[in-house]
């Protein structure tokens, strides 16, 4: 049998602006691929010195293992220079996409944050206010409706009425823990 637990709110966190995202290890690998990326399209640009092992496939040779030495020179530099800007703006484009996330980053973490003094300020105001009064009516319409002086559907419309007030806590607990939730979530925790 399951146990059903209490809904409760999370302790109010702090926010700490210089934390880093949950996307920052990402995007700081893209950009170490993207240079890599770039230093290798640059050094196609130069000359080059090749040593190498080589084993000849045709069994009909007096040496099958062979060394392999050369130099390549890259003869047409417009087409390597165009491999080399490519890389550049694949660079450009994985900062300008980080610098980007960075800001929806802050701006849902501002959001978050504002939800998170609202709610709180209003479950303090439920709790203090609200629930205590709610509870009090709700007993004083089953007071009177066992004392006979309301009938019964009175007294459960105002009962009714008086419960609105837990749905309304629940709501805004649920979205104050949701508000707790996704700020951790933002910050990789």
């Amino acid at each position: 049998m399951d146990e059903v637990t209490t809904l409760e709110r999370l302790p109010l966190i702090q926010i700490d602006t210089t934390q880093e995202f949950y996307f920052d290890p990402y995007f700081a690998e893209r950009n170490t691929v993207a240079a890599r990326a770039l230093a290798v399209e640059r050094a196609e640009r130069l000359p080059g010195l090749i040593v190498g092992y080589l084993r000849v496939p045709e069994l009909d040779t007096d040496y099958r293992s062979r060394f392999n030495a050369g130099l390549t020179i890259p003869i047409w530099q417009g087409q390597y220079q165009s491999q080399v800007d490519a890389a550049k703006i694949a660079q450009d484009q994985v900062m300008t996409q980080y610098t980007l996330q960075q800001q929806q980053g802050r701006a849902t973490q501002q959001q978050l944050y504002q939800t998170l003094i609202q709610t709180n300020d209003a479950l303090n105001w439920y709790e203090q206010t609200a629930l205590p009064q709610s509870n009090e009516l709700i007993t004083t319409y089953q007071r009177l409706f066992e004392g006979g002086e309301v009938d019964y559907t009175l007294a459960l419309r105002n009962i009714a009425d008086a419960m609105e007030i837990y749905q309304q806590y629940i709501e805004t607990l649920t979205r104050h823990n949701r508000a707790i939730i996704s700020l951790e979530f933002l910050h990789g925790r």
